[in-house]
């Protein structure tokens, strides 16, 4: 492919948590939508295997579906205290980038996470919305 063009990937991880956001408010569900952002050289026609890339993002970050965030300890710190779309969105993209790309890029060296967006859902309405990307091009 030539070099005049930049690939992404998008992952999609949507799933069910409980929340609280201070002391005073009740632990309650949300549906929290997710996209991870991948870019890489493309070889042999692809960045990476997607099933492969899929499999691994929804493993690493399988302890948060049906989880209270505020307790995952797989969350940052700033996470588990103040569980937010810019709290859990970077809570996800250090998982994902420690985890996922570093264990995935045997397969394809130029693997990097771009982004990644969190919306906050309750039935068909967005809350909210943030996206969360490194301050320097090191991911």
């Amino acid at each position: 492919m030539s070099s005049l063009f930049r690939t992404k990937l998008l992952v999609h991880f949507d799933f069910e948590a409980s929340h609280s956001l201070d002391t005073r408010e009740a632990p309650h569900p949300h549906l929290w939508k997710t996209v991870l952002t991948f870019t890489g050289e493309p070889t042999k026609g692809r960045i990476i295997d997607f099933p492969t890339l899929e499999s691994a993002v929804h493993s690493d970050l399988a302890s948060l579906p049906n989880s209270y965030l505020n307790e995952n300890a797989d969350l940052l710190p700033e996470g588990r205290a103040f569980p937010t779309c810019e709290t859990l969105g970077a809570s996800m993209f250090t998982v994902v980038r420690e985890k996922t790309v570093t264990r995935l890029r045997t397969e394809n060296s130029t693997l990097t996470l771009l982004s990644v967006q969190v919306q906050l859902c309750e039935g068909a309405k967005v809350y909210g919305s943030a996206v969360v990307e490194p301050l320097s091009s090191t991911s």
